[in-house]
């Protein structure tokens, strides 16, 4: 509260998009930051640097913001409070989950983010098969213009892409 009380909070957000400028990449930024902080105060502290009334509750972005906080506390054991309580009651050593488990939930929160409902007007792509590749097109702000799943019931991987004209 005294973060966005003292517009710290606000003074980020906009110190982000004029450094970062996409919004996904700084959702998943905080994603990755909440391996440490645990995503509960991290999604209050976003919810002080974004105003609702310009990003309401139903829009990409909190609905990414609550995929990437929540996967992303996973990365590392400490990134939650059930984390820290599971490390403590399963006797789970930090360093045994960062070798064995931290990049499997690293991989999994960047699929997620790959497959994640991008703004697509309504229409969510998922794989249909073993593995399915997106052609996804933005304009130069990053706003969601059209996606194409190409892929069926097997494992289909997209190899090469060549662009005609820009």
């Amino acid at each position: 509260a005294t973060l966005e009380h003292s517009h710290i909070l606000n003074s980020l957000s906009i110190f982000l998009d004029k450094v970062i400028g996409r919004q996904d990449y700084i959702v998943t930024l905080l994603g990755l930051l909440s391996a440490v902080v645990d995503n509960v105060p991290l999604v209050a502290a976003s919810m002080g640097m974004y105003d609702l009334n310009q990003y309401p509750t139903d829009s990409f972005l909190w609905e990414f913001m609550a995929y990437c906080a929540g996967t992303g506390g996973s990365i590392l054991i400490i990134g939650s409070a059930a984390g820290v309580a599971a490390m403590s009651l399963e006797k789970i050593p930090f360093f045994w989950y960062v070798k064995k488990i931290s990049w499997l939930a690293l991989i999994g929160y960047f699929a997620g983010i790959a497959n994640f409902n991008y703004n697509t007007n309504g229409n969510s792509l998922s794989s249909v098969g073993g593995s399915d590749s997106f052609l996804l097109k933005l304009d130069q702000n990053g706003n969601f213009i059209w996606v194409k799943q190409f892929g069926g019931s097997l494992d289909d991987d997209l190899s090469c892409i060549q662009v005609d004209a820009l």
